[in-house]
């Protein structure tokens, strides 16, 4: 099935397009210099304060946040509220974990492309 999706004015001149996946996005308005103010995920992830294409940061459902910090060298780096970062090779769907570091200073590396790391060094 194909994803479709319907567009909704809002009173305060925004627009959100709700899809059928039940992901949404909420722009600033209908015209060709609209940009983004939230994406939320079907399962409930929402993306906020956008810097062109890039969120600086996002809600889980669980009630952890992280912002994203994008650095000169291509790489994106999510620092969790609860003290873990993932330092990633970029963005959208093509990026790669490189490292996570948990809340307790655990270091995970070398992951595969499944996601699974290959390598670990942990905090004494």
């Amino acid at each position: 099935m194909a994803l479709e999706g319907d567009f909704h004015d809002l009173p305060d001149g925004t627009v959100r397009l709700d899809l059928s996946d039940g992901s949404s996005t909420l722009l600033s308005d209908r015209g060709p210099d609209a940009h983004v103010i939230m994406q939320r995920t079907a399962d409930g992830a929402e993306f906020t304060d956008f810097q062109g294409d890039n969120p600086g940061h996002v809600e889980f459902p669980d009630g952890t946040s992280g912002d994203y910090h994008y650095l000169a060298d291509g790489r994106v780096e999510l620092v969790m509220s609860d003290g873990s970062v993932t330092i990633m090779s970029g963005t959208g769907e093509d990026a790669l974990i490189l490292s996570q570091t948990t809340a307790e200073g655990d270091v995970y590396s070398q992951f595969d492309a499944e996601g699974h790391p290959g390598h670990v060094v942990f905090h004494s």
